[in-house]
């Protein structure tokens, strides 16, 4: 165990705050969500880097006046609690004072005398996201209850010292975002690069061959075609179905998913920006004379034939006999090129795909085709076949240069992350900044503060009625436990067989979900997007 700087003492969550909870979507779900109003702040807006208003909710009053338990105020941690997005962590700008949270986003309200953004830097540093994201929380999608978010324990140091610590923090941090902006920009110009390089190829610049104009333009004759730009004089322009055959894959039915000629097949799925890819590859069946029309052979050119996203439509990439005997789908186009080699035609479709040429020219809303006939009447420029080898060999010259810089970028990002996580983990261990005698300890801010609590009277009614209600809590969950629906329940449904107080049924659950022996369990339920309680089994 760590030993603690002096000053400083080992706390849990629960004892320096004075409110940890949750809120709730209102009766109605989205489709309850109002243009404008009081902001409903929900996980997807809970990033580490802080409140991001892509996809903010807005409530109205009357829907507001039903989460006055969760107000968020300036200076709130906001932790999600559920899902993938698990553990992250914000502090509530000035901006959001008076926002609600929902089921998935957990207030934690310290007390005076800790630092909001400190307990942020400790909930977001790799140990605590590691612990939060281990079986017991975040792997079976299962929430982090109240109960478990006030045990946390966390290294807690002088005011004096937590304020010095979050801004040194703030001050490097802003020096690593500024290093990752830079890079960053670099990893788009990468790309780029790559764009430009192979514009340069099929242009001819690359060979540095005199072009010609577009009036003068050479081309095939045995089909017309629009020439996309100016080529050399010793190149002409051909249509793919003139370069090689061009055919689509083989539509799968379920006529064809079993048989006694199972044989595997690519689809779209299995083509990358890095090749084929064969860790998922399904069978169907294939008949003899079927087997010979829809048979891979090494060198066959292979295109993304749709997609629902442009930058898709046409990936190429080159057969290899990665696997023996296998077919392709409708998903893919192929063309066995005859009067070019397989690579320059790959480097070719994949300046078309990079460059958006496929996506212009594709068809269709929601999924964009390319289809045979378009691929097959597509314009390629073909120079002469030594100067086809040249081409290639000066593009995979440029890639592995291009490569080798995205690969010194790639490890200078991860080894600014690296240095982040260095930083914070000196900054919890009070390595970071020097430590000051003169500071108040943080056992003396803790005992004023006890102290300060306690000397606040007491409502004592309200507190034995309080006592009375959760009591009545429990026992409705210890009668429900006896006939809980086997697929769950949701909190917004125990709450409308519960007449009493939201507040008390909530503290119960919780009392239920947590302790020795949890009698229930929380999971997300992904095809619902809501949190379902079940009974343990």
């Amino acid at each position: 165990m760590t030993k603690l700087q002096t000053g400083w003492v080992k706390v849990e969550l629960g004892k320096i705050t004075t409110k940890i909870g949750s809120g709730a979507t209102p009766k109605g779900g989205e489709q309850s969500y109002k243009t404008s109003g009081v902001p409903l702040i929900r996980s997807l807006n809970i990033h580490f880097d802080g409140v991001r208003e892509k996809g903010l909710a807005y409530i109205d009053p009357q829907q507001a006046a039903k989460l006055d338990n969760v107000i968020v105020e300036e200076g709130d941690v906001l932790l999600n609690i559920t899902g993938a997005s698990i553990g992250r962590v914000t502090v509530a700008p000035s901006r959001y004072d008076g926002a609600r949270v929902n089921q998935h986003v957990s207030i934690i309200r310290l007390i005076e005398g800790v630092v909001p953004q400190y307990v942020r830097s400790f909930l977001a540093s790799p140990a605590m996201q590691n612990f939060i994201n281990q079986e017991n929380y975040g792997a079976t999608r299962q929430a982090l209850t109240k109960a478990m978010i006030e045990g946390f324990s966390l290294p807690l140091p002088p005011l004096a010292e937590q304020k010095r610590i979050v801004a040194k923090l703030d001050a490097l941090q802003a020096k690593s975002f500024r290093a990752r902006s830079e890079l960053s920009k670099i990893q788009k110009l990468i790309e780029q690069f790559k764009i430009n390089t192979l514009k340069c190829a099929f242009e001819g610049r690359l060979t540095s061959r005199k072009q010609v104009s577009l009036d003068n333009m050479p081309a095939s004759n045995s089909a017309p075609l629009i020439a996309l730009w100016p080529i050399p004089d010793s190149w002409s322009w051909y249509r793919t179905d003139q370069i090689g055959h061009v055919g689509l894959g083989r539509q799968r039915s379920p006529d064809n998913h079993t048989g006694s000629s199972m044989r595997p097949y690519i689809r779209s799925a299995n083509i990358t920006w890095q090749g084929v890819n064969t860790t998922d590859i399904k069978e169907m069946n294939f008949e003899d004379a079927d087997f010979e029309r829809f048979k891979l052979a090494i060198g066959d050119v292979l295109l993304n034939e749709g997609s629902g996203s442009a930058r898709e439509v046409g990936k190429p990439a080159i057969w290899r006999g990665e696997i023996p005997n296998c077919c392709y789908q409708n998903t893919i186009l192929r063309v066995q090129p005859q009067l070019c080699t397989s690579e320059y035609l790959y480097f070719y479709f994949l300046f078309t795909a990079m460059n958006g040429g496929f996506a212009s020219r594709s068809q269709g809303v929601h999924i964009q085709h390319i289809g045979r006939a378009g691929l097959a009447k597509y314009p390629v420029p073909l120079p002469p076949e030594a100067e086809q080898h040249e081409i290639v060999h000066l593009i995979k010259s440029a890639f592995a240069n291009i490569e080798q810089l995205s690969v010194h970028v790639n490890r200078t990002l991860e080894l600014a992350e690296k240095l982040d996580e260095s930083i914070l983990a000196k900054a919890l261990s009070g390595d970071l900044v020097p430590q000051d005698k003169n500071d108040e300890p943080a056992s003396a801010l803790l005992k004023r503060m006890q102290a300060k609590r306690e000397s606040i009277p007491q409502k004592k009614h309200g507190k034995t009625k309080r006592e009375t209600v959760m009591s009545t809590a429990t026992e409705f969950l210890t009668i429900k436990l006896e006939q809980w629906p086997v697929e769950g329940i949701n909190f917004q449904e125990l709450r409308k067989e519960f007449p009493g107080n939201y507040e008390d049924l909530k503290d119960a659950v919780f009392a239920f979900l947590s302790g020795k022996s949890p009698q229930l369990q929380q999971v997300f339920e992904e095809t619902s997007s809501a949190m379902i309680i079940r009974k343990r089994a």
